[in-house]
């Protein structure tokens, strides 16, 4: 299947790119790097129509060429100017059209370095995609050296039992890409004083509860009959949680939609929070429903 890679006609970072790459070497899948270009009503007819059309053309142009030097031999790609008036409308129509199984898209050019920053386009996605988002960090630059070391580990953000579905979504992933998989639960506690009643208290809860999720993570790998790594951190704050987690390089968070009536990625506020802190790659997948059994 396709990979489909969306980026901005003026964004040079690669970001996304190089996250794909990755992607597409541990699957074996083709890329198809498409970048949308403004349809606007106001320019049409209008005597400067015509250079500006010119203009953002040439601007498409420079940017997959930039990623056309970005992406090895060893990936099979192609690539596409997509003209909309919603760059969102853009890439959807696109990933239709190309049978693409998810998108792969960069960080705003205004967040933090080394934090998956979302902009208007992004967030947009997380809360309409009919298909798994994959968001790059800012600034990431490292990129596998092949299919062996391109994605070791699938960590999926997992608080019990009712996040089963998304555990199975993930170890489908994790198959797909010939990774290993982590269940990884995240505790955020308050900001009680580290000695004070309440907070001594308070971790024997919290660690109580990790400990029980951690049993219903290994319940879920096996009635799933896979393997893998079942992992509890806390921390006082979902940043200070998320950097006391032990990352290898080239891995990726994989974090469930808020359950709708719709089967679309709609990003809730626990992993919205999750996601503004996290230091490396995320797969947000869309929520699906249960399908209905004739009677």
């Amino acid at each position: 299947m396709t990979i489909l890679v969306g980026i901005a006609a003026d964004d040079l970072e690669q970001g996304a790119v190089t996250l794909a790459v990755d992607l597409a070497r541990a699957s074996g899948e083709e890329l198809r790097v498409v970048t949308v270009i403004g349809r606007h009503a106001a320019a049409a007819g209008s005597p400067g129509e015509a250079e500006y059309r010119r203009y953002f053309a040439s601007q498409a142009e420079h940017v997959l060429a930039a990623a056309r030097q970005h992406i090895p031999d060893d990936v099979a790609a192609t690539y596409a100017t997509v003209a909309n008036r919603s760059t969102s409308a853009g890439l959807f129509a696109e990933a239709k059209a190309v049978g693409a199984r998810l998108f792969v898209l960069g960080s705003a050019r205004d967040g933090l370095y080394g934090r998956v920053c979302t902009g208007s386009v992004t967030d947009r996605m997380l809360h309409s995609s009919p298909l798994p988002v994959a968001i790059a960090p800012r600034g990431l630059r490292t990129q596998s050296e092949g299919p062996a070391d391109a994605i070791p580990r699938l960590s999926v953000a997992y608080a019990g039992k009712r996040d089963d579905a998304l555990l199975g979504e993930a170890a489908a992933e994790a198959g797909t890409l010939h990774a290993g998989l982590r269940v990884l639960t995240l505790a955020v506690r308050s900001s009680l004083p580290m000695y004070s009643a309440g907070a001594m208290g308070e971790d024997t809860i919290v660690g109580t509860w990790l400990d029980q999720v951690g049993e219903e993570a290994r319940a879920g790998l096996s009635a799933l009959g896979v393997e893998g790594e079942v992992d509890g951190v806390r921390g006082p704050t979902w940043s200070d949680a998320l950097s006391f987690v032990r990352w290898e390089r080239g891995e990726l968070l994989v974090l469930g939609s808020s359950r709708g009536v719709f089967e679309r990625v709609f990003i809730g506020s626990r992993a919205a929070k999750i996601l503004r802190h996290c230091p490396v790659p995320a797969l947000i997948m869309p929520t699906h429903r249960k399908k209905r059994q004739k009677k």
